[in-house]
């Protein structure tokens, strides 16, 4: 039995960097030409209704104690709303496959920010992680700033993004909120809260862009909504609790690759050397950092 539980988790773990991979052409698709935070919106919206469903089916509740908003807040802040709202622009402007590596920068931010919080100090092989982490950066910037239409400033919105969500990972871990709220209600509401707030910026910034999905939008809207936000939040929850971080860790480390090779498969994103630099470069990093 214990077997076969592995065997399952491990279908899961596949499944989950495979769908969180193909998400990055995926969304590159579709805000090409649709106001962004609309897309993202329609997303939340359809993966919220499965999770409500979810979490009723499984008596999990809906509730969150007052006394803990204000630090559900901040958590929320940091691991949801500035992530989903800001990486769909960046989306936008850079190709789908350098929006993945560098938004999968965060382990090494995490582990710098925990440097910088709680004062301790690097070992050898986390060197290795943000020195290789400085050689991907600085390769993909030398050539956005070098092409005729490159988008620097972009690049560095994604790595923005990036160090927010291990600001917050990292904020999770050193004041969780109780064991006793259910992660899946925690992130139902994360999400309920980030659904408001697309639903608000895209009224005020995009509003004179509306209409409706075409036929191949909605089916990304279906993709992102149904697989990489309902199935991967609720499988990425579970997964965390069952699996090693190492092995999660390395999970990780593949969704740039899937995304960088689905993107040139799917979209016809030109490879440049740059980019296969800086793939190179994080992957080293993720694995320096997870490594026991």
């Amino acid at each position: 039995m214990t077997h076969s539980w592995q065997r399952r988790d491990l279908i899961i773990l596949l499944l989950l960097t495979l769908l969180w991979g193909l998400n990055w052409p995926v969304m590159k698709f579709a805000v090409v030409d649709y106001p962004p935070w609309l897309f993202r919106w329609w997303t939340m919206v359809l993966g919220l209704a499965v999770l409500a469903v979810y979490i009723h089916q499984t008596k999990l509740g809906f509730v969150i104690p007052r006394a803990h908003w204000r630090r559900f807040a901040w958590l929320t802040l940091l691991n949801a709303v500035i992530w989903h709202m800001l990486v769909v622009y960046g989306v936008r402007h850079l190709s789908s496959g350098r929006s993945a590596i560098l938004g999968y920068t965060m382990p090494i931010w995490v582990v710098v920010i925990t440097v910088l919080i709680d004062k301790t100090k690097l070992s050898r092989q986390q060197w290795v992680g943000v020195g290789a982490t400085v050689v991907g950066i600085t390769a993909l910037l030398w050539d956005e700033f070098t092409q005729l239409a490159g988008k620097p400033f972009w690049v560095g919105v994604m790595l923005f993004t990036a160090a927010v969500w291990a600001l917050g990972a990292t904020e999770i871990r050193r004041k969780p909120l109780p064991a006793s709220l259910s992660t899946t209600t925690v992130g139902f509401w994360m999400l309920f809260v980030t659904t408001v707030s697309l639903g608000i910026g895209s009224t005020i910034v995009e509003q004179a862009h509306w209409r409706l999905p075409t036929a191949p939008q909605w089916w990304a809207i279906a993709y992102t909504g149904l697989a990489a936000i309902a199935f991967a939040q609720i499988a990425y929850l579970h997964l965390a609790r069952t699996l090693p971080s190492v092995v999660m860790g390395l999970s990780m480390m593949m969704i740039p690759v899937v995304g960088v090779f689905s993107g040139a498969w799917f979209l016809g994103e030109a490879l440049r050397a740059p980019d296969g630099v800086a793939l190179v470069a994080i992957v080293i990093a993720i694995v320096s950092v997870v490594k026991k």
